[in-house]
């Protein structure tokens, strides 16, 4: 039994140190994304005011927080699936989730929670799992 107990111990340890978390700020409330280590991370603020923190991984695949809940994250492939009406779902809806796969068969999702949005994108079909549970981290 105490073997166990070791064991689980050290693989929570392992999981905990390949992780990084993103910390964002929204609406005076703080949120934390947990991330598998090997992102570079880019902020960027649109001219309107509102900001997106990208996690972007060396196959090309980004995980992404922003502020800016009247249309999301940049992403073509949620208006070639949900039409040019997308953003007005997006505001109008205080927790809303979207999905699809592009032309190049990779997978996106994006999620509305109240004021902040969170998604992925580029991600590949053998990693989507991982980017869901990404998703799941929120808090």
């Amino acid at each position: 039994m105490r073997a166990v107990f070791v064991i689980t111990i050290i693989l929570i340890q392992i999981s905990c140190s390949a992780q990084k978390s993103i910390k964002f700020t929204a609406y005076e409330k703080s949120y934390s994304l947990s991330l598998p280590k090997g992102y570079n991370l880019k902020r960027l603020k649109d001219d309107e005011g509102y900001r997106e923190h990208q996690a972007i991984y060396p196959d090309s695949s980004i995980v992404y927080i922003t502020d800016d809940k009247k249309s999301g994250g940049v992403n073509k492939s949620k208006e070639e699936k949900y039409g040019a009406d997308v953003y007005i779902k997006i505001l109008a809806n205080e927790n809303l989730v979207l999905e699809g796969v592009g032309s190049d068969g990779r997978y996106w999702k994006e999620q509305k929670q109240g004021n902040i949005v969170i998604g992925y994108f580029n991600v590949p079909p053998d990693k989507k799992w991982q980017y869901d549970e990404i998703l799941s981290t929120l808090h």
